[in-house]
């Protein structure tokens, strides 16, 4: 066996290859694996950690890369590598060395079978051989010839199975059947004569750290030799070694030891402090159901097969029917102040024993104990399944007792399973249904349930803790601390926090303050601060040297030094705890997998050998949406492995450390791109932590998006985008502030247009000769006629004002004042011409707007340039019409025509009726009306032969 640098334990086996223990799993290696072969001598780890392994065909040499193997022979014949010390290898055929990766024979040594190697404090190296005796090859002599001492040397026997040296750096030689030889002065002699070793055939050597010297023997189990006082102890079957035959013997880095054995396997040894009596002990049944240490250190124990025993710390003696005692199935043993045993017996009440005889109280004849307690005024208090609760103040001797009698209404059941007394002298009762009480001044004060904050109804044990404070074990809801001190008030344990079973049977404190929970698993030792809250729990079971494992109820017992009895299936279990000491060596933690999206990393493309950078810590790199990572872990811990508690972060994700928990994995999803460290403690079996954690560095890159580049990219696009969208924004600004100027400008020119139009609306010679004629007709006196026209040209003037203030009227408020218009020109004429306005049927005047005094400019050129010349009777017709997009104003004349009228301009002033043309024009350009259309058109009508009939104007308004 050996234990690595890393905390595995590795064990040799003969056939079945090579094993590597953690303390929780096996994992074997074998020829399928690359092993030289399954047959296995030695096992050692060179200063590089690698391991050496010894085979039945030369040397097998492991890494995590796989096995390198060396086969020695050279003439067919098998050569076994049967002991290794440092470079140096023993086999069957002499010795071998390692040198620069090649293992070469040692010519100066004969072909010897040697068993056994051993380098000494000086450098010497020390061979054990099957047939020579002892070898010396000395250093000083740098290893050049080797110094045999056989027989003739003092040896008794030529055979040497082993060879070790004791704290004094004496040689110890180990012969197959004549015991122990030491080497003094050149010369071997037996090692204290006389000793139980002298006709052992020992196989094996091995010096512990505290200078006791063990040895495995064939058939006589392990022999220890103890330095302080050379006594010899045999751990054997006897024991609980699995087989008498031991092969080797380790001692692991925690001082627990380890046996490796021929056809039993390999068994561990820690110095336990637990003690097991059995019926191979002389108790008298295999299961203690009840265990109690009297007055006169003496413990009685009630045992399985009925009857009770009592143990006086050398044997046992059995009490049963040949005793004076029944066979009856003791379940609970108590002392009464005249040092008299009561034993509470199940279906035939208690007996009392005073030393002489048993004696039975008649009045609990027939009933099921399962609890006896003397309270501090030296009363007995008996509580039975199915009759309540027993007070029996005791009198001078036997049968002398005053009974009262707790049942019926005045309990909350008669099915009692556990008594307890508190410093207040009440006396608390557990219920086997119905929660918990307390009795007071021989009254039932209260009682406690579920409702009150207890885990559950079914009360197995209770106990009071040496804060005073009482606990509860219940049947399937682990334990309850109860504060009943003032307010009661409950704190409830389970197996979510930390118990190994909430099937609880016994409970009890230490002398230390410790509390003892017992159940179908073995103890729970919970440590509690000076509040009774708990501090952490251990588990004591197989492995921590507790073989009972599943406790019997109530079964339990502190004696006055501080021992504590445990009552078990199993037999009878005494624990010492000032036999254990604490370890503090914390697990050796290692990360035993990562996976990536639950894939084995190294079975990826991401694995460290191909992502090694610059950075040493980095053992691998992820893109960006390779993020969801699952750690696995380890931590060996050989002491209780099971025991081993865990907590991790993920440094540059967590803040802090995670609790404490027996999970062995982590997984982490959606890890952002950034630096990550995983780091995982642990703790062994006593609290004792890691000061530095285990750690994986690892690296998630940043998608392109995320880095600088990209980003300076984006900021300079973004600047770009900004500085064009300002362009844009400043070239809009600007185009609409050309829109609004051309705007203000347009409504400039038309405020001006709409000025000149309504300056130029009426020529101021028809203004007076209206106003002319109408006063020639007051002066002939026609003043009704006179009245008529000058309400007409009033009527006209307030319609022009008006409408000069509107931008748009309607068709009808146009001809209104077209008519007005003209009628007061043809009565200004002398009536030399007739008008007539047409509106198309298909228009409502009403509803068709457009701008006002738009027509009659045109009228008034009609009138003055084309009729007024004229020698027959003029005539003017105005005609609206409605197209697809205009309303189409058509002035009809018959007058001169537009050759003759210019020549009439010629010789007249007609700046106003010009200019007001040109207005009128500007006007219907401003009015933007559809591309194909001309908005005015001038047309000459002419005769056959020429001559002018007229002039007609169209004038085309968008329709509004």
């Amino acid at each position: 066996m050996l234990e690595d640098s890393r905390g595995y334990l590795w064990m040799g086996t003969r056939g079945g290859g090579l094993t590597r223990f953690d303390g929780l799993n096996f994992k074997t290696y074998t020829v399928k694996d690359g092993l030289a072969d399954n047959y296995i001598w030695c096992i050692a780890e060179d200063a590089a950690h690698r391991l050496l392994i010894g085979t039945n065909k030369g040397l097998s040499i492991y890494t995590e890369e796989g096995f390198k193997n060396y086969n020695l022979s050279d003439d067919g014949s098998p050569v076994y590598v049967q002991t290794i010390c440092g470079k140096w290898m023993g086999t069957n055929k002499g010795l071998y060395y390692l040198d620069n990766g090649e293992l070469l024979p040692w010519k100066q040594f004969p072909k010897e079978n040697i068993l056994s190697l051993f380098q000494d404090k000086q450098g010497d190296i020390w061979a054990a051989t099957y047939s020579s005796g002892m070898a010396l090859i000395s250093k000083t002599d740098n290893f050049a010839k080797p110094i045999h001492y056989a027989t003739g040397s003092g040896l008794g026997k030529n055979v040497i199975q082993a060879v070790n040296e004791d704290k004094n750096h004496k040689i110890l030689a180990c012969t197959y059947d004549l015991g122990v030889f030491e080497f003094n002065n050149g010369h071997f002699s037996p090692w204290i004569k006389n000793n139980p070793l002298s006709k052992k055939r020992i196989l094996a050597i091995r010096p512990d750290t505290q200078g006791n010297i063990w040895f495995a023997t064939l058939g006589d189990g392990v022999c220890k030799w103890n330095a302080s006082d050379s006594s010899f102890t045999f751990l054997t079957e006897n024991e609980g070694l699995a087989n008498n035959h031991v092969r080797c013997i380790l001692e692991d880095t925690r001082g627990d030891f380890w046996f490796g054995t021929s056809g039993g396997g390999v068994s561990k040894y820690s110095g336990q402090p637990f003690i097991h009596f059995t019926k191979n002990n002389g108790l008298s049944g295999s299961f203690a159901y009840s265990v109690f240490r009297d007055s006169h250190d003496r413990l009685w124990i009630g045992s399985g097969d009925k009857g009770v025993c009592m143990y006086d710390g050398k044997s046992f003696t059995p009490y049963s029917e040949n005793e004076g005692f029944h066979n009856y199935k003791v379940r609970a043993i108590a002392e009464d102040k005249d040092s008299m045993i009561w034993f509470g017996t199940d279906g035939q009440g208690v007996y009392v024993y005073d030393e002489n005889t048993f004696f039975p109280i008649s009045e609990l004849k027939g009933k099921y104990i399962r609890a006896i307690l003397r309270d501090k005024k030296q009363n007995m208090w008996v509580a039975t399944v199915g009759a309540g609760i027993y007070k029996l103040s005791v009198g001078d001797r036997k049968n002398k007792y005053q009974i009262l009698h707790f049942k019926g209404k005045a309990l909350p059941a008669d099915r009692i399973t556990a008594l307890a007394e508190d410093n207040l002298g009440r006396i608390w009762f557990g219920a086997e249904t119905e929660g918990i009480g307390y009795i007071a001044d021989d009254t039932v004060r209260k009682t406690y349930t579920t409702k009150d904050g207890l885990p559950s109804n079914a009360i197995r044990c209770l106990t009071l803790d040496n804060n005073g404070n009482l606990w509860a074990g219940t049947t399937a809801a682990g334990i309850s601390r109860i504060k009943i001190k003032g307010t009661v008030s409950f704190e409830n344990y389970d197996t979510e926090k930390g118990l190994h079973s909430s099937n609880i049977y016994l409970l009890s404190s230490d002398a230390e303050g410790n509390l003892f929970v017992g159940s179908e698993s073995g103890l729970d030792k919970l440590r509690l601060d000076a509040e009774s809250h708990v501090l952490d729990i251990k588990h004591l079971g197989h492995n921590e040297g507790f073989i009972g494992i599943e406790t019997c109820q109530n079964a339990v017992f502190r004696d006055k030094n501080g021992w504590m009895w445990f009552g078990t299936v199993s037999g009878l279990t005494a624990y010492n705890p000032n036999n254990k000491q604490k370890n503090l060596l914390p697990p050796i933690v290692h990360i035993s997998g990562i996976s990536l999206f639950y894939k084995p990393l190294d079975s990826t493309a991401y694995t460290a050998g191909n992502n090694a950078g610059n950075d040493a810590n980095i053992l691998f790199v992820l893109p960006h949406n390779q993020n969801l990572l699952t750690f696995d872990f380890d931590a060996i811990n050989l002491s209780a492995p099971e025991n081993v508690q865990f907590r991790w972060r993920l440094d540059g994700f967590d803040n802090n450390w995670s609790p404490a928990s027996f999970r062995r994995d982590a997984t982490y999803s959606n890890l952002a791109p950034g630096e990550y460290a995983f780091q995982v403690i642990a703790c062994n079996e006593d609290g004792v932590w890691n000061k530095e954690p285990v750690s994986v560095h690892f690296t998630i890159l940043k998608p392109f998006w995320m880095k600088l580049w990209f980003i300076a990219s984006c900021f300079l696009l973004l600047l770009l985008l900004i500085w064009l969208l300002f362009r844009w924004r400043l070239q809009v600004i600007k185009r609409k502030a050309q829109t609004a100027h051309e705007k203000v400008e347009t409504e400039k020119t038309l405020i001006e247009l709409e000025q000149k139009a309504l300056r130029l609306q009426m020529n101021p010679h028809f203004i007076f000769n209206a106003l002319n004629s109408i006063q020639s007709q007051i002066t002939e006196n026609n003043e009704q006629t006179a009245r008529h026209y000058l309400a007409k040209f009033s009527k006209l003037m307030r319609m022009i004002l008006e409408n000069s203030q509107q931008t748009e009227i309607s068709l009808a408020e146009e001809i209104r004042t077209l008519e007005n218009y003209l009628s007061l020109e043809k009565f200004s004429s002398g009536d030399q011409f007739d008008y007539e306005l047409l509106v198309a049927p298909a228009i409502d005047p009403e509803e068709l707007y457009l701008p006002p005094m738009m027509i009659q400019p045109f009228v008034e050129n009609a009138i003055i340039h084309g009729l007024k010349h004229l020698t027959h009777r003029g005539r003017i017709q105005i005609e609206f019409l409605l197209t697809q997009h205009c309303l189409e104003c058509r002035i009809n004349d018959n007058g001169i025509g537009r050759k003759q009228a210019s020549e009439n301009k010629a010789q007249q002033e007609s700046h106003h009726k010009s200019t007001a043309l040109i207005v009128t024009q500007q006007r219907l350009d401003r009015l933007q009306g559809p591309a194909h259309e001309k908005l005015l058109e001038i047309i000459d009508k002419e005769d056959e032969n020429g001559i002018p009939m007229g002039t007609t104007v169209v004038i085309r308004i968008p329709v509004k």
